[in-house]
């Protein structure tokens, strides 16, 4: 089987096509040394699911890595695990998705642009249960009402942008 091979955080890590990662290690204090699979934890949040694990340097500090991150790294040397800035993007929308096919380099803004809300400028109140319209003008966010369903305010906002457009072009 085939096998991409590099460090993480003193660690040697194969990462193998069906996305399994194996780390040089001990299962347990009593076993021998050699390759062994990489535990992963889910973290769910409301709206994902990702894979992470704790890797630990020689001196023993633990760092959290996602099973995504580690597998763009296995195909593109170049990227910088460490820096948090650097976004992977899940194409599919699927965060078990973690073949590389599904993954991405991304910026902030591309991540955003990415979200599968079929429309900008309402965000659902999840206290109220409504929705709520909203635009932003000169970085400052002007309230356009609440809404009991998301249609409504879509169109609240799309209305809010034209009066705004024709304003701006008269």
């Amino acid at each position: 089987m085939d096998y991409k091979e590099y460090m993480v955080y003193d660690n040697v890590l194969r990462v193998f096509e069906d996305n399994t990662i194996q780390k040089w290690g001990k299962k347990s204090r009593f076993s021998k040394v050699g390759w062994v699979n990489v535990g992963f934890y889910i973290t769910e949040k409301p709206t994902n699911i990702y894979f992470w694990t704790h890797l630990k340097n020689k001196e023993g500090i633990k760092r959290k890595f996602y099973r995504h991150r580690l597998i763009y790294k296995a195909y593109n040397p170049e990227f910088d695990l460490m820096n948090k800035t650097l976004i992977i993007d899940h194409i599919s929308h699927t965060k078990a998705g973690d073949n590389i096919e599904n993954l991405r380099l991304v910026t902030q803004e591309q991540n955003v642009w990415n979200r599968q809300r079929p429309c900008k400028g309402y965000s659902k109140n999840k206290i109220l249960g409504t929705y709520q319209a909203r635009i932003t003008e000169n970085k400052k966010r002007k309230s356009l009402g609440y809404y009991k369903t998301e249609e409504e305010a879509a169109a609240a906002y799309k209305e809010a942008v034209k009066l705004r457009l024709l304003q701006l072009f008269q």
